[in-house]
């Protein structure tokens, strides 16, 4: 809270200070030199506001890996901007252009990749048997991106490896999605091969077009397609059409409502299979115009039905109360089996003040082995978060 306080003031001290030094700027004549300060103050601002933000969430979730990652993206994309407005400028204005345009690539770069890394870490502190293969194939696909993308914006300009370097980026990051969305809830009901599938497509397409762009063209799109661009395509279409139909299956949403996961997945599959047709109906992929629009049409009710879903499993979660309070007790009441007196032990070994009778006690709470939801007073057979059929042993396990 007191470093909250001390981001705070500093925020008020930054806003305060741009707008002085902006308006005495522009007062004196010096807007070059003043419009520097001026930003600099204020991206210090803003940057302390973010700060409070990411402490705020930090301190109302158990997500401390995630808070760390966010708190240092904070840091280093202050700087880079810092840099940004304070580099010096030298004699040669294409060193200028290329030295600006290097820190401003890694600006977006590291944005791009570190922050969907972070919502991973969090997706995965608070449900590691769900992401227990998602969330690795996903941290591996953006560190992959964010090492390929940077080489390929501070290596020196060298056209035998710099396009590679993006086009390898590109396809690490398109499959490395599709692979992380079809593995959710792996190896948890509804089981299948469908989902490895999903991520084998995605990691094959990967392989297949990073050879491809190494040895035969370092431009993928710049050249006339061939058989090969066809089969990348369909094996990330594919893959992304099983990782639709995964997601839809984790939403959880009540029995009453599976009629739209059931017609949304339909949809779904059917735009999938008309993205297909279009990548073999003609000699280039994606250039048959029929169905194209077919594919475009059939895409906006399948994702107007997932986010109908998303909004029907926030309604039932409000409509069904906030889960219950995890339990915090270090004490238990029990009678002693063996003098029959009421006693009160702490959890773990001890003995009665008594008969010194020995006990070992422990409290289990019931979770659900997927999402880790707290069960206690459970009125039905399924976990209200993410709609797995749960059985006493699988919660004690769990």
């Amino acid at each position: 809270m007191q470093f909250r306080r001390l981001l705070l003031k500093i925020m008020l001290v930054s806003l305060a200070a741009a707008a002085f030094i902006g308006a005495m700027g522009v007062m004196l004549g010096e807007a070059a030199w003043a419009g520097r300060f001026a930003g600099s103050a204020l991206l210090t601002g803003f940057a302390a506001l973010v700060a409070m933000g990411v402490l705020k969430a930090w301190e109302k979730d158990a997500s401390p890996t995630a808070s760390v990652m966010a708190m240092g993206l904070v840091v280093v994309e202050f700087l880079i901007s810092q840099a940004l407005i304070w580099v010096p400028q030298s004699a040669n204005r294409y060193t200028n252009y290329r030295l600006e345009g290097q820190l401003f690539g890694t600006f977006w770069l590291l944005l791009l990749t570190v922050g969907p890394a972070c919502a991973i870490v969090r997706m995965m502190e608070r449900s590691r048997a769900s992401m227990r293969a998602a969330g690795p194939i996903g941290l591996s696909a953006a560190g992959a991106v964010m090492v390929l993308t940077l080489l390929g914006v501070w290596l020196p300009s060298v056209s035998f490896l710099e396009e590679r370097l993006w086009g390898w980026a590109f396809f690490a990051g398109m499959c490395g999605l599709l692979a992380m969305v079809s593995s959710v809830g792996e190896g948890f009901p509804p089981r299948g091969w469908w989902r490895w599938a999903g991520t084998g497509l995605a990691i094959v397409a990967w392989g297949w077009a990073s050879l491809r762009i190494f040895f035969v063209s370092r431009d993928w799109f710049g050249h006339e397609s061939t058989t090969d661009h066809k089969l990348v395509f369909s094996a990330m279409i594919a893959a992304g059409t099983i990782g639709f139909v995964n997601v839809l299956l984790a939403i959880a949403i009540k029995s009453s409502q599976r009629w739209l996961r059931i017609g949304t997945s339909v949809v779904g599959l059917l735009a999938g299979l008309a993205l297909l047709a279009s990548v073999w109906s003609e000699r280039q992929p994606f250039d048959d115009e029929g169905f194209n629009r077919l594919a475009a049409a059939l895409s906006i009710p399948a994702g107007c039905g997932a986010i109908g879903m998303l909004v029907l499993a926030k309604l039932n979660r409000k409509i069904d109360g906030p889960p219950p309070a995890p339990i915090n007790m270090d004490r238990l009441k029990i009678t002693c089996p063996h003098c029959h007196n009421n006693i009160e032990q702490p959890m773990g070994v001890s003995e009665c003040e008594h008969c010194h009778l020995q006990f070992s006690l422990r409290i289990i709470e019931p979770r659900c082995h997927v999402c880790d939801y707290v069960l206690l007073d459970l009125k039905s057979d399924n976990c209200p978060e993410c709609g797995t059929k749960v059985t006493l042993t699988q919660t004690a396990a769990g």
